[in-house]
């Protein structure tokens, strides 16, 4: 590894290498075509990123193009690119859907090494002649379960027609399987399998939360009151978002939301204000959500239930990145709770809200015991006041009857003497 890059990663703090980033490392060094997959947080980016850098000469045009499924991803792995590019003086240009074109064509008039984007807009960009692609060495799809779907793929299609033949092709995920690459010949050449295997569940809690479903809003609501929660929000539909969204806000609950019908400005607001804590919820649907890194998240909350273990297995992947521990709480009714868990990777907990406090049952009963005993004391305290007052009360209402009964006899007396 070049010096420049092993420098960077003991600043960063990352000069311990992650299973994938070991086995990927060789691998791609080759030039090898190849598909790498490990569980979400665990590293990939840094996997193929670093030895494709390793690989662009300075001045020569653009030489590596990484391409992702939505604009959050795409935006997050031009950060990426930006900064371990720059440690070898290249430089990088974002060409993403929904962002200023205008201004992404002037980056592009600088010769960018490395260019990151959704292949929609980078499409547009090649058939203006504003983005020349001869001279790809390395082309990388993050994300390629869901970039080489049937929405993403012509785009993909279209994008790889367009790159030379002799190039490095290298696709990203934590859920593809062996059999998905059997129809992508025209992708890659001999593809080599790179796998890290570890468990799919460590570091990670899978909790759920039983509430009738007219009531889910309502159990974000109260988490919201325990202290310290953050949570990114899963929820099915656009629609749902919105109506969610406005009663959280009308409540006072700090939330914001991504999905496909926000302006690209709406959604990097949103999600930087999420990233710096200035946000209890942040709603999303699957598209927008997919791959994101949110450093520190300790929540997820499935407010829909996956259709997919896939599914579920991304979500998941938004908490307990890098080995930091997090959780993933679906909100569900007795009759969903059988299909949850024929997606989760690992057995479940229940949970419940109680006094400000995510709870297990044990602990509920536990607190609610040392609730009802403090409640019976304290109404045993009150009764044992109360019947001292009733006594004291007692005494003095029988020395007023006294002095009542002698005025009145004093009063009989004076009126018989008449």
């Amino acid at each position: 590894m070049k010096q420049a890059l092993a420098d960077l990663l003991e600043k960063e703090g990352l000069d311990q290498a992650t299973p994938i980033q070991s086995l990927a490392y060789p691998v791609l060094s080759a030039g090898h075509d190849a598909v790498l997959k490990a569980p979400t947080g665990s590293g990939k980016t840094l996997a193929f990123l670093l030895p494709s850098l390793e690989t662009i000469e300075k001045s020569q045009g653009t030489q590596l193009l990484l391409v992702a499924p939505s604009q959050e991803l795409a935006s997050q792995l031009g950060d990426q690119a930006k900064l371990w590019g720059r440690a070898l003086g290249l430089t990088s240009q974002k060409l993403i859907g929904g962002a200023n074109v205008k201004r992404q064509i002037e980056g592009l008039k600088k010769g960018p090494e490395i260019v990151v984007g959704t292949p929609g807009r980078i499409n547009d960009l090649v058939q203006e002649k504003k983005l020349k692609l001869h001279r790809i060495k390395t082309f990388i799809i993050d994300e390629a379960d869901l970039s080489l779907d049937e929405e993403h793929r012509p785009a993909i299609l279209t994008l790889a027609k367009a790159l030379p033949r002799e190039r490095q092709t290298i696709l990203a995920s934590a859920t593809m399987n062996s059999e998905e690459i059997a129809h992508l010949q025209d992708l890659t050449k001999e593809p080599k399998w790179v796998e890290d295997d570890q468990e799919l569940a460590a570091g990670i809690t899978y909790s759920y939360i039983k509430t009738p479903v007219r009531k889910r809003t309502e159990v974000l609501r109260q988490l919201a009151q325990v202290e310290g929660f953050q949570a990114l929000v899963f929820v099915r539909t656009v629609a749902d978002i919105e109506k969610i969204y406005q009663v959280l806000d009308y409540q006072g609950i700090k939330v914001g939301y991504l999905h496909r019908n926000a302006s690209g400005q709406n959604r990097s607001q949103q999600l930087a204000a999420f990233r710096a804590g200035k946000l209890t919820y942040l709603l999303t649907t699957d598209v927008a959500a997919r791959g994101m890194d949110i450093a520190g998240l300790d929540y997820v909350v499935e407010y829909d239930l996956a259709t997919s273990s896939r599914q579920y297995i991304h979500r998941s992947g938004r908490t307990g990145r890098m080995g930091r521990p997090g959780q993933i709480i679906t909100l569900l009714n007795e009759r969903s709770l059988r299909e949850l868990k024929s997606l989760a990777p690992a057995p479940l907990q229940e949970q419940l809200v109680s006094h400000q406090q995510l709870l297990s049952p044990e602990d509920y009963e536990q607190l609610a015991k040392a609730n009802g005993n403090a409640e019976t004391s304290k109404k045993k305290k009150k009764a044992k006041t109360k019947a001292q007052q009733i006594k004291q009360g007692q005494g003095s209402q029988k020395v007023v009857k006294k002095k009542k009964n002698r005025k009145r006899k004093q009063k009989n007396k004076g009126v018989h003497w008449k």
